[in-house]
């Protein structure tokens, strides 16, 4: 069986390991993960191994090989090894949930406007919160990054989302949503969310 080369995020040691035989942690204590795939012929075929991936081409139709939004070109026809990295997997999550309006509010920059806040995907509309107001519970609270203000409103008008989770030093945060929607969609679309960390903070 064939061997991946495996590097440490922390000590930058390299080893080879079967993929059936790689430890959970490197001896300094540190997570490992794949820096390389190796492709292999086998007969008039060519297979692309990764630790996620296994996929077989025929030899004679390979001309590019995709990993995330990569492209490498390999040569069809050739007895030797290509070695090309391929890119740290990407994280994603599916614990996220809506804001409530404290927590969505350390996101404004009062010193800011349009939007009122740093992060580069946020419009300048309103985002809900999950915090129901208190004397009508037709309504939810909403931030608006335009100006950075606070408001309640109908939970049937529709508002941008930005979601968020519990990470292991503080709060984490979704992109904003590509569509608007009303508060009930906003509780669903969080609980259904399966993504990757945009920020920390």
């Amino acid at each position: 069986m064939f061997k991946q080369q495996y590097k440490c995020d922390k000590c930058n040691k390299v080893e080879w390991y079967k993929p059936n035989e790689v430890p959970d942690k490197c001896e300094c204590g540190q997570f490992t993960y794949p820096m390389y795939f190796k492709s292999l012929i086998i007969g008039n075929v060519y297979k692309f191994i990764s630790l996620e991936l296994a996929i077989v081409l025929e030899a004679s139709n390979v001309s590019k090989y995709v990993v995330g939004d990569s492209v490498e070109l390999l040569c069809p026809h050739t007895d030797k090894t290509n070695w090309i990295e391929v890119p740290k997997p990407i994280k994603t999550y599916n614990d996220w949930r809506l804001p409530t309006i404290k927590e969505l509010l350390t996101l404004v920059n009062y010193k800011k406007f349009k939007p009122a806040c740093d992060l580069e995907d946020t419009t300048s509309s309103d985002y809900w919160s999950a915090t129901t107001y208190a004397d009508f519970s037709c309504s939810a609270w909403n931030v608006s990054f335009g100006k950075g203000y606070t408001d309640y409103n109908f939970k049937s008008n529709n508002y941008s989302v930005r979601c968020v989770r519990d990470g292991k030093n503080g709060l984490e945060w979704s992109k904003t949503s590509e569509n608007t929607m009303t508060w009930e969609e906003a509780l669903d679309y969080a609980d259904n969310l399966v993504a990757e960390v945009y920020y920390k903070g």
